[in-house]
């Protein structure tokens, strides 16, 4: 007979509606490998859990701190280093053996060490591949402290000078970040502040060049910046790097996408939508004790 665990006992709602206390039938069911299913709803529990941890409590907010500043002293590490490193495996050693020094044993993600080219390649983590002959190096990476994540990403020469060219295009993502930043507050739309660091990334890019044949207003409209920020401008954090938010039925799109209130579709979509429609999305707009990333880039 198949092992079934034992019953709880479930306390009479009468004319009640609670959406975790719907049974499906009278019994409960039993799955292949001695699964047992519950016989009661709870996919609603699930969004109201997601948005209680949206909300930090003080506790959380300090691990979460402790994982960022751990992981600061690992990027340090790294740049302290990194004239006599190369390969992009001996970042990630650095970094990775710093974290473990301070007890922080665990990553938040996969270590992102994409030296030349490699920097392009979103979530790129080989870290297989000589520094020699390159420029920049992009070290993307966190450490968990006590199950809360941190998230730290930058870009910086190898041989510790930035050329002409990096330098411009590193002080226009600078100005996008700080920008950014300044921006964060209670009951801002996260969307207004994507809009400004591609506002910041158009202004930078026509200023240098690299984009023209237009109008400012021309330029920006026709979403070209997303073919050079060609992701989101941050994410909600907490136990998990991507964390959930009150997503409500937008759980349907990416974890990413939470923060924006929006379902999964191609960046240069979703900058089309706000332009048109820089409306509030309830997801979208920031609440006291939310943690939230801030990471444009070029």
């Amino acid at each position: 007979m198949p092992y079934r665990l034992p019953s709880l006992p479930v306390p009479d709602y009468p004319d009640t509606n609670i959406a975790t206390m719907q049974p499906f039938s009278d019994q409960s069911v039993d799955m292949p490998g001695n699964l047992h299913i519950s016989p009661f709803e709870d996919s609603k529990l699930l969004v109201a859990m997601n948005a209680s941890r949206v909300l930090k409590t003080p506790y959380e907010l300090r691990m979460i701190r402790k994982a960022n500043e751990i992981a600061a002293l690992a990027h340090t590490n790294v740049l302290r280093g990194i004239k006599y490193i190369s390969n992009e495996a001996e970042i990630e050693a650095i970094f990775t053996a710093t974290c473990i020094a301070e007890q922080a044993k665990q990553q938040s993600y996969g270590v992102i060490a994409a030296s030349g080219e490699n920097a392009s390649v979103l979530h790129y983590m080989a870290n297989n591949e000589p520094l020699k002959g390159r420029q920049l190096v992009c070290l993307d990476a966190g450490c968990d402290w006590e199950c809360y994540a941190s998230d730290v990403t930058r870009t910086f020469p190898i041989n510790g000078e930035y050329s002409k060219e990096a330098q411009e295009i590193y002080d226009i993502v600078d100005q996008m970040q700080e920008g950014c930043i300044n921006m964060i507050q209670p009951g801002v739309n996260f969307r207004e502040i994507h809009m400004h660091a591609h506002t910041v990334a158009a202004l930078g890019l026509i200023d240098l060049g690299i984009l023209y044949n237009g109008s400012f207003e021309e330029i920006f409209k026709s979403g070209a910046t997303s073919a050079f920020f060609l992701h989101g401008l941050g994410h909600f954090m907490g136990l998990e790097v991507h964390d959930v938010g009150d997503g409500g039925s937008l759980l349907a799109g990416t974890v990413d996408q939470m923060l924006y209130g929006m379902q999964e579709k191609s960046w240069l979509t979703h900058f089309h939508e706000m332009l048109k429609d820089p409306s509030a999305n309830s997801a979208s707009i920031l609440a006291p004790n939310q943690v939230v990333t801030v990471e444009p880039g070029l």
